[in-house]
């Protein structure tokens, strides 16, 4: 037998390139199945896939999900697959001496081919009449898009720099396209083929065509895609035909952004205020502007909220656009078709309600992304058949873990975790994902130190550019938790309107602190957000540890005579500014204070898994903790 290496991308860039949450589940979920037709295309030639770990108790039997809906389907048997990617992009097989690796590739193009074809035939041979050239410009991006890579090897399995070897050819060179660019997938062109500066009547024909025909919810007035754009948008409306099983509403209607933020106040008005919840279901309904989404009982918080309440589900599937006052403001917001009246009675019903609720909801959700640490490391130094091993127990339990927290997995695969949770979810699940990766390795009897996870957080604002937010997550995963962190770490940033606000990262080691034993266990950092969720304090406390005290103190080279002379300082400042000071416990408060101060040091983790810190001090960790214990402190 030899050994396969095989990748398929471009990775990051593909997923990221994403304007909904539903393009990044698509993205991610493409990905995942052209990667496994290509492990099936080894399966069906007497191959057996390696790493990671897709096989039973034999090679005949595939326990993964997607791969083993991918081989029914190419039996041509009906099936009911998965609508969450599940395989990595890349993989290591042993196949047979004989055995064609572009097999592997031609399975990918097939299938990739299969996907397009559908959407075409659907959407866009309807609008090819009002394009210049949409049937060249189809086939060239289609056709060239994906970048495949692979190595046969004599030699051992476990040589994971192969492909990378491989890789560094560069034998993949993206076509140069001319014309206007898709404005989902910035260097391809857009599929009419006109130019908007000189023939945009033309343009927007075209584009009014393929709107009208996938429907105004799939593709809105400003966007006009290339040919993966489109594709990687529609094909779940065509997934039966073209990848073998239906996507349920609940892929197709993935939450958006902004029913994430949501999500804890949509909970409070079904539990506190029903009545006032109906009414503005009631004026929702009449519009043609607020449509509903298949989210009801998606969540746990709100399955158990709308529990014998039909009529309360009703509420929890509006589009939750309608839950922000500034949207309802905005008069391009609104269907022409509705009236003034229909529009005051939306506003009228919103305020109520949430008057009722005394609350706003907050416009802020987590978007999580975690990796493993120095995966290839581990692979040449325990095995491959034990990583893939201790992998697939790590992918069984992670999709549970964000959906009891309230999430919504796009990618769970490997050593992969891509998810969006609420704001107050976010910190428990990560936590609990970190656990389960650990533990996976402990059962095979490896020492946890060796298999570590990294993981980035963005809080971001439920309007910012989700492509933006996306990539940022991806740099503070990469430059920050890994690299400048040392790994074994959590990054964490704050994205607000203008972008990227608070950065803040730490090893595990000191984010969840020395008390700390197991998952469900409160980390030293979510004790700290609690205690200064409940401390009395004015509202530029926080900004004035940033403007006055960072420059305090420089000339002091021993870490423990900053910590002790900038509590004392900032305790002191504290107490001179509070109103009532009867109501504090002063040794208290110095004690919090000397606790925010420690996490606002930077630090790292060494190559013995030892903690370095370095000055001078920073506050970013302590603006964060404010901005986790508002929840976000900001209302729409």
């Amino acid at each position: 037998m030899r050994k396969l290496h095989f990748t398929l991308g471009p990775v990051q860039s593909f997923v990221a390139q994403s304007r909904r949450t539903r393009d990044l589940l698509a993205g991610s979920f493409l990905l995942s199945y052209l990667a496994g037709h290509a492990m099936a295309a080894v399966i069906q030639r007497g191959g057996c896939i390696r790493f990671p770990q897709v096989h039973g108790e034999g090679a005949e039997q595939v326990k993964d999900e997607l791969l083993r809906a991918i081989l029914i389907s190419l039996k041509g048997l009906p099936t009911k697959g998965p609508w969450k990617g599940s395989l990595p992009n890349r993989f290591q097989a042993e196949v047979p001496e004989n055995f064609d690796p572009n097999a592997c590739v031609e399975a990918v193009h097939k299938a990739w081919d299969q996907v397009a074809d559908a959407v075409w035939r659907h959407v866009v041979e309807k609008a090819e009449l009002y394009g210049r050239n949409t049937r060249k410009i189809w086939d060239r991006q289609v056709k060239k898009f994906w970048d495949i890579a692979w190595v046969l090897d004599q030699g051992d399995l476990d040589n994971g720099d192969l492909l990378d070897r491989r890789k560094n050819w560069r034998s993949y060179v993206p076509t140069v396209e001319p014309g206007d660019k898709c404005t989902l997938i910035g260097h391809l062109q857009e599929l009419s083929g006109w130019l908007r500066i000189r023939e945009r009547t033309k343009q927007e024909k075209f584009w009014s065509v393929v709107r009208e025909v996938a429907g105004g919810l799939d593709l809105q007035e400003n966007e006009r895609l290339s040919a993966v754009g489109l594709i990687k948008r529609l094909f779940p409306r065509f997934a039966e035909e073209s990848i073998g099983w239906k996507f349920p509403e609940t892929a197709i209607h993935f939450p958006s952004t902004s029913y994430m933020s949501a999500l804890p106040w949509i909970n409070k008005a079904i539990r506190e205020e029903p009545e006032k919840a109906l009414a503005l279901v009631e004026a929702a309904q009449s519009t043609r502007t607020i449509k509903k989404v298949g989210n009801g009982e998606r969540f746990p918080l709100l399955k158990e909220a709308v529990s014998g309440q039909d009529s309360l589900k009703d509420f929890a599937c509006l589009d939750a656009s309608c839950f922000f006052r500034s949207n309802l403001e905005n008069d391009n917001y609104w269907n022409e078709a509705d009236d003034q009246e229909k529009r005051e009675a939306v506003k009228k019903a919103l305020f109520e309600l949430i008057e009722a609720l005394k609350e706003n909801p907050r416009p802020y959700y987590a978007l999580l992304l975690m990796d493993g640490d120095r995966l290839g490391k581990l692979l040449r130094e325990i095995g491959g058949e034990r990583v893939s091993q201790a992998l697939a127990q790590f992918t069984e339990k992670v999709d549970r873990i964000i959906t009891d927290h309230n999430g919504a997995p796009f990618y769970v695969g490997g050593d992969d975790v891509l998810a969006l949770l609420p704001l107050d979810d976010a910190l428990d699940a990560v936590v609990e994902v970190r656990s389960a990766y650990l533990e996976s390795f402990a059962k095979g009897g490896q020492n946890g130190d060796s298999a570590t996870i990294s993981a980035a957080i963005v809080y971001a604002h439920a309007k910012a550019p989700l492509k933006g937010v996306l990539e940022h997550a991806h740099y503070l995963l990469d430059k920050v938790a890994k690299d400048q962190t040392g790994r074994d770490s959590l990054a964490v940033c704050v994205w607000k309107g203008g972008g990227p606000t608070i950065t803040w990262s730490a090893t595990w080691k000191v984010v969840c602190g020395k008390s700390w034993r197991k998952s469900g266990d409160p980390t030293d950092l979510q004790r700290l957000v609690e205690e200064f969720r409940n401390m009395v304090y004015s509202g530029s406390f926080f900004y004035k540890l940033k403007e006055q005290f960072e420059v305090v103190g420089s000339n002091l080279a021993e870490e423990e005579d900053l910590v002790e002379f900038l509590t004392k300082l900032i305790t002191a400042d504290y107490l001179r500014i509070l109103e009532d000071r009867q109501t504090l416990n002063v040794g208290t408060a110095e004690m919090r204070i000397r606790r925010l101060v420690e996490f606002c040091l930077r630090n790292r983790r060494d190559e013995y898994g030892g903690i370095e810190r370095e000055l001078p001090f920073r506050a970013d960790a302590a603006l964060l903790i404010r901005f986790l214990g508002q929840r976000g402190g900001e209302e729409a």
